[in-house]
């Protein structure tokens, strides 16, 4: 299976430089391959729009073993993008994170759930 990890980056980004080194590291330590795409260019901000980046870093990453593109906003941790890659892979499976609720959504979720009514906070 093939992984690509896209980095958007600009030349005036403080952060861009460690999303991209992180990017590197894990490139190299996995065998994926790394492709770097600057916004500064017409390519890059072309390619930019067409993923609906709006921020520098964001890095994506795509495989054969998950059917979406995997995304961080900021420089990813080397846990994170490691994870993400081998989501990417099939290796590992993907779940996604349970919001936890404030207060005031928690007393509607019961009283909807115990009273069957609907509620607009």
């Amino acid at each position: 299976m093939s992984v690509k990890i896209s980095v958007f980056t600009s030349p005036t980004c403080p952060h861009c430089p460690a999303a991209i080194n992180v990017a590197r590291t894990v490139s190299k330590e996995m065998g994926v391959r790394l492709v770097e795409i600057s916004t500064a260019t017409n390519e890059g901000s072309k390619k930019a729009r067409a993923h609906q980046i709006m921020s520098v870093p964001t890095t994506i990453i795509k495989g054969d073993g998950y059917d979406q593109n995997i995304g961080f906003k900021g420089a990813p941790s080397k846990a994170s993008l490691i994870k993400a890659v081998r989501i990417a892979n099939g290796e590992e499976g993907f779940q996604e994170k349970k919001k936890s609720f404030g207060l005031g959504q928690k007393i509607n979720s019961f009283i909807k759930d115990k009273f069957k009514i609907k509620i607009r906070l």
